[in-house]
């Protein structure tokens, strides 16, 4: 929704200056057209570099396993993003998770175990019915998709 407010701002922003560039005249609009398209560029950037930021940021993630996962509870987070996971939202991981065994493994303890998983792993998951599972958050990391999941 942010991305498309962006959009249509810069959209209009063109329009604007393709009209303001039309009643110029055309020794003018050559410049005109430079400023424009610099000024266009800019806004792009100061507009949507803070919300992909905030897209593909690990912060945000990190924050949402911070505020659903308690201090002490059970969490296994996959290998590639462990070590920023666990230091961005303060909690230890007890396991490094890979698709496969050691999820069914881990996802089958009696006690309440918390997960965060990468495409594979949860795509593996959801084929397993025996395990009864729900998905809290995800998030797209560097271009990679990660779940947050509770077995309760």
């Amino acid at each position: 929704a942010q991305a498309r407010g962006v959009t249509l701002v810069l959209g209009l922003g063109s329009l604007a200056f393709g009209a303001l560039i039309a009643m110029l005249p055309s020794r003018r609009a050559f410049m005109a057209i430079v400023g424009s398209t610099a000024l266009l560029s800019l806004g792009g950037v100061l507009m949507l570099a803070p919300f992909e930021n905030d897209r593909q940021n690990i912060r945000p993630f990190a924050a949402g396993i911070a505020r659903q996962v308690p201090e002490g509870a059970s969490l296994g987070i996959v290998r590639d993003r462990a070590e920023d996971l666990i230091f961005y939202s303060r909690r230890e991981a007890r396991i490094e998770l890979r698709p496969g065994r050691r999820v069914v493994r881990w996802l089958s303890h009696p006690e309440t175990v918390y997960a965060v998983l990468d495409r594979a792993a949860y795509d593996d998951l959801k084929t397993r019915a025996e395990i009864r599972w729900e998905l809290l958050d995800q998030q797209v990391l560097a271009g990679e998709e990660y779940y947050l999941i509770v077995k309760r």
